[in-house]
């Protein structure tokens, strides 16, 4: 719960931050979001929540940096968090498929 609550702080003020930055906001939220998943890494002691994080900030800080349309920084934002979740989603799968059901 904290995080989340970390999470939406950020975002609102990404939100605010874009009337300053014009196109800053997908870039910032791909941080802000990016941040939040460092705390995954302690919580469910899995170091790949750390590599996608930190691909996610470093994607938004060289998108902000390069002065990249907003519209590619969406794209680029909802092509990481796809990419995440189907890896994330497949290594679940494939860690419950190979273990023996008990009952």
């Amino acid at each position: 719960m904290q995080s989340a609550f970390g999470m939406v702080a950020g975002l609102l003020a990404a939100w605010v931050l874009a009337s300053v930055v014009p196109g800053g906001f997908f870039p910032l939220a791909m941080v802000i979001v990016g941040a939040h998943y460092f705390t995954f890494t302690h919580l469910y002691g899995d170091a790949a929540f750390l590599v996608f994080g930190a691909a996610q900030v470093v994607a938004g800080l060289l998108v902000m940096v390069n002065s990249m349309p907003a519209t590619f920084s969406a794209y680029l934002m909802a092509c990481v968090l796809l990419g995440m979740s189907t890896t994330l989603f497949v290594r679940h799968r494939r860690r419950h498929a190979s273990t023996p059901e008990s009952a």
